[in-house]
């Protein structure tokens, strides 16, 4: 009820319906909370209102009491808490609508984060669920015109990467794997996930004692930032480029400043993974974008696609410059270059090209470093950083081979 009737149909400039459908997210909890989070980063398919006001959909609630997640610890210890926890702090570090996170101490005086799951939390998410893909259905079945948007591929996109953010055996898997892939790294920590400790609705991991990237910059001398953000930037690429696989969250609460020399990466629930033949895709079309070769763009834009029909390259090409060139010559200072590439996947939909949506959560990450690093450097620009790192992958010959 709170949705146009001419969703999809022409510009949508009813600010108060964007609100009212905001409102009725958050008032329906943490799945649906999650699902506008995720429709915020999907420019292709939801009209600009409705991602502007997404966008302020926000994760926080007021914590649980510690006594209320006991019945989920005693689950995962059935040995008991004193067998494993010399001391757990009852005041939480954080908390979400999915998890809360508490300070705690092993038996062997290590510092570890508990990030446990709120009790009754997947029954609720498993209802909510089954609730969309019928919404879904109904939608594909009796508003042909609507089809367009794939509204049941939509929810099954959703319903896999909300399964992934609530097993945390997964996050724990997740942090394994980008420990493994920077443990040689001069300047990057991972912290240490406890597999042997972690169970699906229990996550434990070493506790790190820094503070977020964005308040250590406030007090840091230019060369200090300019330091920070050339190795967060090094290692977002070569998450990208190098391992195909990314943070896909990277805010500003989750990179630390551990000392002048390390920065700690944490929170690794929403991870994106990339091909080998997207990474050198994303590479070619970064370049095409910092040469204005807008035919390049909509070339690699088309070979990306999950599907493409009857793809006039030309026209989608002209509409490419149409949309990008106005901001070439300005200063970075003035362009956000994430949300013009996300903008720039509404145009390809346009075109019927439609793209994988793990290049839709590299735009996103892409939109939220920019944010986070005028938050350090006001004239921050990533473009010169993204070229000489694409240019190097290009050197490289990056495989094209899945």
């Amino acid at each position: 009820s709170y949705l146009p009737g001419s969703w999809g149909q022409g510009e949508i400039t009813n600010l108060n319906t964007a609100q009212r459908a905001r409102m009725a997210l958050e008032e329906l909890g943490p799945t649906f909370i999650k699902l506008g989070q995720l429709l915020a980063s999907r420019p292709d398919v939801i009209p600009a209102p409705f991602i502007d006001e997404f966008k302020k959909l926000q994760d926080s609630v007021p914590p649980l009491p510690f006594k209320d997640l006991l019945p989920v610890l005693e689950a995962q210890y059935p040995q008991g808490l004193h067998g494993v926890f010399k001391a757990i702090d009852e005041k939480p570090l954080g908390t979400a609508s999915i998890a809360q996170v508490h300070r705690a101490t092993l038996l062997t005086g290590e510092e570890v984060v508990l990030k446990i799951q709120k009790p009754g939390l997947l029954k609720t998410i498993r209802e909510d669920m089954g609730i969309l893909f019928f919404i879904a259905e109904l939608v594909d079945t009796y508003m042909p015109e609507l089809r367009l948007f794939n509204p049941v591929g939509l929810a099954r996109e959703f319903s896999f990467n909300i399964e992934m953010e609530t097993n945390f055996i997964v996050e724990a898997n997740n942090i394994r794997r980008f420990a493994d892939n920077f443990k040689d790294h001069p300047t990057v920590k991972i912290p240490k996930p406890y597999m042997d400790l972690s169970g699906p609705l229990v996550l434990v991991m070493e506790y790190f004692q820094g503070r977020p990237l964005s308040e250590f910059g406030l007090t840091a001398t230019p060369e200090e930032r300019e330091k920070l953000i050339k190795a967060g930037l090094q290692a977002y690429f070569a998450m990208v480029f190098r391992d195909g696989l990314f943070h896909g969250d990277l805010h500003a609460g989750n990179i630390l400043v551990l000392d002048q020399n390390h920065l700690g990466f944490v929170d690794f629930g929403m991870v994106g993974r990339l091909a080998k033949r997207t990474r050198g895709s994303i590479a070619d079309m970064l370049l095409a974008l910092a040469n204005e070769d807008y035919d390049r763009l909509a070339y690699e834009y088309i070979e990306l696609s999950t599907q493409s029909i009857d793809v006039e390259r030309d026209a989608f090409a002209r509409d490419l410059r149409t949309l990008l060139s106005p901001f070439f010559g300005l200063t970075l200072k003035s362009v956000n270059m994430g949300k013009m590439l996300l903008d720039s996947t509404a145009i390809a939909f346009k075109h019927r090209v439609y793209l994988p949506s793990e290049l839709l959560l590299f735009f996103k990450s892409i939109v939220t470093i920019e944010g986070l690093g005028r938050t350090i450097k006001e004239d921050f620009d990533i473009l010169p950083y993204v070229y000489d790192f694409s240019t190097e992958i290009i050197k490289l010959k990056c495989s094209r081979t899945t």
